[in-house]
């Protein structure tokens, strides 16, 4: 990010992450979401890149509100959660898009041909309107731990803290920047507390090997149930999500 333009990209952000939004029902916060947000998640893992679980989740969530008259059928929640990844991935430049999508509704027991991810792909953006504008709250999180120059495992502390809240209905409607603040605010009080610091370290260390030994790899087959490691789809019609 560019430093001299610091203040004017996070006002921005800031005016961003305010824009009225609708409330989600309390069926789709306490059963549906919850389901959706663990799969995308677990799939996600293995890429070291939190920020697209945040954007996934978030067009998965503006799409269910968009669609509250005529909510998807929950047989069809694996392909609406991949393909929002899919959709994340592709924001994030990342290569392996279509495989994470159905390593999602792999977890729901589906399994689509890429005919149908790509049909419900243009869907979803159709419906939030191609906006994908939406900060999340890592970079309000990187320029805190900038700002006060905190260790990497800090960083990294914040971030995980961050994952757990992503499923969570209590931190659904919380502003991005304030939720990087809360979860930034955790990690030195919890600090505090034997062990908790070294393990945060293991950890940390864990995580960097993982990602630099997966990095261009597939997702790995251990997310996917037997029958969608072959390579038989099940089709649906265009409108499977309206």
């Amino acid at each position: 990010m560019f430093e001299e333009y610091q203040d004017e990209i996070f006002d921005y952000l800031r005016t961003l992450e305010r824009r009225p939004r609708l409330r989600m029902s309390s069926h789709y916060l306490n059963t549906l979401r919850p389901r959706l947000a663990d799969t995308i998640a677990l799939v996600s893992q293995d890429r070291g890149r939190p920020d697209t679980v945040f954007l996934a989740m978030d067009i998965v969530d503006r799409f269910i509100v968009a669609q509250h008259a005529n909510p998807p059928p929950e047989d069809k929640l694996g392909l609406l959660g991949g393909v929002a990844l899919l959709i994340a991935a592709k924001y994030e430049w990342r290569r392996e898009g279509l495989q994470l999508a159905n390593s999602v509704a792999a977890h729901h027991h589906q399994c689509y041909d890429s005919l149908t991810i790509r049909s419900a792909e243009k869907w979803v953006l159709s419906i939030i309107d191609y906006d994908l504008s939406w900060p999340g709250p890592l970079p309000f999180l990187d320029r805190i731990v900038a700002v006060n120059k905190s260790e990497s495992v800090v960083r990294f502390a914040s971030r995980l803290l961050l994952r757990r809240t992503v499923a969570s209905r209590q931190f659904a409607h919380i502003l991005p920047s304030m939720l990087a603040a809360l979860c930034y605010q955790a990690c030195p009080e919890g600090s505090d507390r034997p062990g908790v610091d070294r393990d945060a370290r293991s950890q940390f260390r864990i995580q960097r090997r993982r990602t630099s030994s997966d990095a261009g790899h597939p997702v790995p087959a251990r997310h996917m149930d037997p029958q969608s490691r072959q390579a038989g789809g099940i089709t649906a019609p265009p409108h499977f999500l309206a």
